[in-house]
């Protein structure tokens, strides 16, 4: 198989695999707008984060398989944190959820920085021909993705101390943590 059919399957793969998680989470994000509405439950911050995420999964199908890495921090993670900040009322655990805040804004500041400047200068980007000095693009995209990976575990194993707690029998319990750890998916 040439570089090329391969590219183009791997293309494919992602596409699919991108297609499928896409519709589960509009179908679980109806969901949830339609369980606000018939509680007469308010919108809160980690609803409009999981719609912006939503409205921004779109733009992965442009350039999808090939630009894929330019994507950090995810606002997931940050949706997470919301989402734990509301549920949560441990005074201890909401601080947690603050400082974890601040590290994930600020990762996600950075790889935008970093990404955007990563060629110098800029306009190189869009005219190939000019000169330009360029980070070495593969050693970025790897400590970056390692570094979204080590805060999607943290972010996914935060609240398991507090769950552990909960006075439920222990089907339940695990039922609970399951769910909770598949929020990282």
């Amino acid at each position: 198989m040439t570089y090329a059919a391969q590219v183009s399957y791997h293309q494919r793969l992602i596409i699919a695999i991108e297609t499928l998680f896409k519709a589960l989470s509009l179908i679980s994000f109806g969901l949830r707008l339609w369980a606000r509405h018939i509680s007469k439950a308010k919108l809160w911050w980690d609803d409009y984060i999981m719609g912006l995420a939503l409205s921004k999964r779109k733009a992965l199908h442009y350039g999808l398989g090939s630009h894929f890495a330019y994507l950090s921090a995810s606002d997931r993670e940050v949706f997470l944190v919301l989402f734990y900040h509301r549920i949560f009322p441990q005074k201890s655990f909401r601080r947690v959820t603050y400082i974890m805040g601040v590290i994930l804004v600020l990762f996600l500041l950075s790889s935008w920085l970093v990404t955007g400047l990563q060629c110098l200068p800029i306009h190189s980007f869009w005219q190939p021909d000019i000169p330009r000095t360029c980070i070495k693009q593969s050693s970025y995209y790897l400590a970056n993705g390692s570094l979204n990976l080590i805060l999607d575990v943290i972010v996914v194993l935060m609240p398991i101390p507090l769950l552990v707690k909960l006075q439920l029998p222990k089907p339940q319990k695990i039922g609970v943590i399951v769910l909770f750890l598949s929020g990282g998916l």
